[in-house]
């Protein structure tokens, strides 16, 4: 006999992943929950972001930007001295966008994206420009939006503490409202 209805959704306790916020949490949880083959653990990504410990997040965090640098410094520009306009839109559209999200709802990590920042700066725009290195004020320019004559690709380190702010102003104006404090007239 099925207890669950065909098509209805229903848990799958080897795939859930229960976040406690101590070590000696941790231990009791797994002698708890060990009947429900829970994985528990002190931190784990979670819609794009991450919740647990600070030492855990930034572990991962600093993770994703060796990865990004990586991505920017030797594959994208790899593609940028043969295909500069698809190697532009691909770090513009999905790559840039990416550590933006993770920036948004992440606080503190302007320090992590040096590493990204030093990528762009001395690999990806050379090889975009087909130059052995770029002036300081050609990289600022480079910052600039698209209708000011830049590329709007600005320095993930700089970005990293607005990206937050402005994350945190929206969503507290919609917080206020699902809370009854504040109405949403458009």
């Amino acid at each position: 006999r099925r207890l669950v209805p065909r098509g209805a959704i229903s848990s799958e306790p080897d795939k859930s992943i229960l976040v406690v916020m101590m070590e000696h949490n941790k231990e009791k949880a797994e002698t708890e929950f060990a009947d429900l083959g829970f994985s528990v653990v002190t931190g784990n990504r979670y819609l794009g972001g991450f919740i647990g410990q600070e030492a855990d997040q930034k572990t991962w965090v600093e993770a994703g930007a060796s990865k990004w640098a990586y991505a920017v410094g030797d594959e994208m520009a790899k593609a940028a001295e043969r295909y500069p306009k698809t190697a532009y839109a691909g770090m513009h559209k999905s790559l840039q966008q990416e550590w933006q999200f993770l920036q948004r709802v992440t606080e503190g990590v302007d320090d992590v994206f040096g590493d990204v920042e030093a990528a762009l700066r001395t690999k990806f725009l050379p090889a975009l420009f087909g130059k052995g290195s770029l002036t300081d004020s050609q990289g600022q320019l480079t910052c600039l939006p698209v209708k000011k004559a830049g590329l709007a690709i600005p320095n993930p380190t700089e970005m990293a503490g607005a990206n937050w702010m402005a994350s945190t102003v929206a969503c507290g104006h919609l917080i206020s409202a699902l809370r009854g404090k504040e109405s949403l007239d458009w």
